[in-house]
């Protein structure tokens, strides 16, 4: 389980994002929290998701360019119970999924795009915000 220290040294784990994206509402968890649980920066997931190429086959509303059609779309993650439909939807499997999706799931029809660590957590930041 992924568990982060947050201001006054309070751990944080997924059951924390589980509360907060799960809440019963739509409303995008604040970038503070999602970054203390992720270890990411939401603010650079948009262009990494770019970069990445990722875009070639998803849909996030909030990002123009990303309208492909082949995987599913990245819009609502954060209410999603799992990832891949097998995964537990924490962070750190997150992560790893963005990493090396078919590392977790071989059968998957996601490719692993060698995302570095950091552009993963980051990536995941950016997800666990959008409505």
């Amino acid at each position: 389980m992924l568990a982060l220290r947050g201001d006054g040294g309070a751990l944080l784990g997924a059951a924390t994002l589980a509360v907060l994206l799960q809440a019963g509402c739509a409303a995008p968890v604040p970038s503070r929290e999602v970054a203390i649980l992720t270890g990411g920066d939401p603010g650079r997931g948009a262009g990494l998701l770019v970069r990445h190429g990722c875009i070639a086959c998803h849909t996030v509303e909030a990002v123009p360019q990303a309208r492909g059609q082949v995987g599913p779309s990245l819009d609502g993650v954060g209410r999603r119970p799992f990832i891949a439909g097998r995964l537990e939807n924490t962070p750190e499997h997150l992560i790893r999924w963005v990493q090396d999706a078919r590392g977790l799931v071989p059968e998957t029809a996601m490719p692993s795009l060698g995302v570095p660590e950091q552009d993963a957590r980051d990536i995941a930041a950016f997800l666990y915000q959008q409505p």
